[in-house]
C-alpha cells in the first residue's frame, strides 16, 4: 500500500527524530537542573549561561544531522529546527532575565551590607555615649550625696564661664567650681584661676597625665609626638616667653584633624561647606552630627557647645563673633585675632582633645 510504502521510506528519519527528541529531553532536564541550583543558591548567572550554550550546541548538532531528510517530511524537519531555534533565544533571554536578577541581588546585597555597616557604628557610638554618661552619672551621684550640688546647678556655672570637666577631674574641684560660681558677681578671673592651678600644678603634671592617656586612641596615635611637645613647652616657657601663643595654634590644628577623622571613621565622606554623606548619600552637616552623638548627656553637650559654638564658631573678618570670646579657631588660624595666647586657652584646647578622645574611644 501506498502508506506503508511511505511510512517505510520516513522510518530511518523518524527514528532519527527520536533520538532527537531525547537529546532535547537529556539537555532539557540538564541545564533545568543547572537553572534550579544557581537560583537557589542565588549563583553564578554565567554559569547557567555556559550551560545554556552547552545544551542548545548538542541539540543544534543533532538537528543538523537530519536536515538532510527534511525533504521527506514535507518541510517539517525545518520547522522543528526553527522553532528549536526560537526556544533557545526564549530561554537565552530567560538566563539573560537571571543574570540581570542576580545583578540586581548582588546589588541589594551590597545595600544591606552597608546598612548594617552604618547600623554598627551608630551602635558602637551609642554604646560610647552610654559608657561616658554612665561614668559622669556616678560623679554626679556622688557630688549629691558628698556636697549636696545637683548637676544642674553645676552645669549651669560652667556654662557660664565657659569651661566643662573632663571625666578624670575629682568631685572636690566640681565643688569648688560651684563655690565660686555662687558668689556675687562676675568672678571669671577667680574661675579660670582655679582651673589655671588644677591643670598648672607641679609644672603640668595633671596636663601631662590626662594627654598621656589618649596614646592608646588610634585618631591620636601618630598625633601624640606632637602633642606630647606641646605639653613640654608648656613645662619648659620661660616667663620671658609667652608659650601659649604657639602651643594654641598646634593644638587647634590637631582638634580639626581629629574630628574629621573620626567623622571618617564613622563612614561618612566629606563633601564641602560642612557637608558631610553616609554610604546612603544622606548628607550630615558636621554640627549637627556631633550633636546628635552627644544628645543625651548635659555635660558632653556642654563640651560640645565649647567645641561648636566656641571653638567652630563662625566668623567673618573684621566682624565680631556672636559670642565675643579669644577661643576662636577661624580667628586664630586665619591671623586675624592676636590675643589669643592664654593659658586659659590652652587648657581649654587640652580638654577638647580629651572630650574628643573619650567619645571615640
Amino acid at each position: 500500500m501506498k502508506w506503508d510504502k511511505e511510512f517505510d521510506e520516513k522510518q530511518p528519519a523518524m527514528f532519527q527524530i527520536s533520538d532527537l527528541a531525547n537529546v532535547i529531553a537529556t539537555q532539557q532536564k540538564t541545564l533545568w537542573a543547572s537553572v534550579q541550583s544557581s537560583v537557589m543558591s542565588l549563583g553564578n548567572a554565567r554559569g547557567i549561561q555556559e550551560e545554556t550554550r552547552n545544551a542548545w550546541a548538542i541539540i543544534g548538532k543533532q538537528v543538523h544531522g537530519i536536515l538532510p531528510i527534511n525533504a521527506a517530511f514535507g518541510g517539517e524537519i525545518e520547522q522543528i529546527s526553527e522553532t528549536l531555534q526560537s526556544l533557545g533565544r526564549t530561554q537565552s533571554s530567560l538566563v539573560s532575565g537571571l543574570q540581570e536578577a542576580g545583578k540586581q541581588m548582588t546589588g541589594l546585597a551590597g545595600t544591606i551590607q552597608s546598612a548594617v555597616k552604618q547600623i554598627n557604628v551608630w551602635e558602637d557610638l551609642a554604646k560610647r555615649n552610654k559608657r561616658i554618661t554612665e561614668s559622669y552619672r556616678h560623679t554626679w551621684e556622688e557630688l549629691q550625696k558628698q556636697y549636696k550640688i545637683t548637676e544642674q546647678e553645676a552645669l549651669t556655672i560652667l556654662h557660664r564661664y565657659k569651661w566643662f570637666i573632663s571625666p578624670s577631674m575629682p568631685i572636690r574641684f566640681i565643688s569648688q567650681v560651684v563655690k565660686i560660681g555662687k558668689q556675687a558677681g562676675n568672678r571669671i578671673g577667680a574661675m579660670n584661676g582655679l582651673f589655671v592651678d588644677y591643670f598648672a600644678k607641679d609644672n603640668f603634671s595633671r596636663l601631662e597625665f590626662m594627654a598621656e592617656g589618649w596614646g592608646k586612641n588610634e585618631l591620636f596615635a601618630k598625633r601624640m609626638k606632637i602633642l606630647r611637645d606641646c605639653v613640654q613647652v608648656m613645662k619648659r616657657a620661660d616667663r620671658a616667653y609667652n608659650s601659649s601663643n604657639v602651643v594654641l595654634t598646634t593644638l587647634i590644628a590637631q582638634i580639626d584633624g581629629i574630628q574629621q577623622l573620626f567623622m571618617e571613621q564613622s563612614g561618612l565622606t566629606y563633601k564641602s561647606n560642612g557637608k558631610w554623606t553616609d554610604e546612603f548619600g544622606n548628607v550630615h552637616y558636621w554640627k549637627d552630627w556631633y550633636r546628635n552623638i552627644t544628645s543625651n548627656s548635659e555635660l558632653l553637650e556642654l563640651a560640645n557647645t565649647m567645641l561648636l559654638d566656641i571653638l567652630f564658631q563662625s566668623a567673618s573678618r573684621s566682624k565680631p563673633l556672636t559670642v565675643p570670646f579669644t577661643f576662636n579657631r577661624h580667628k586664630i588660624m586665619h591671623g586675624e585675632s592676636t590675643k589669643y595666647g592664654r593659658v586659659t586657652n590652652v587648657i581649654r584646647a587640652f580638654l577638647v582633645l580629651d572630650f574628643l578622645a573619650n567619645i571615640s574611644i
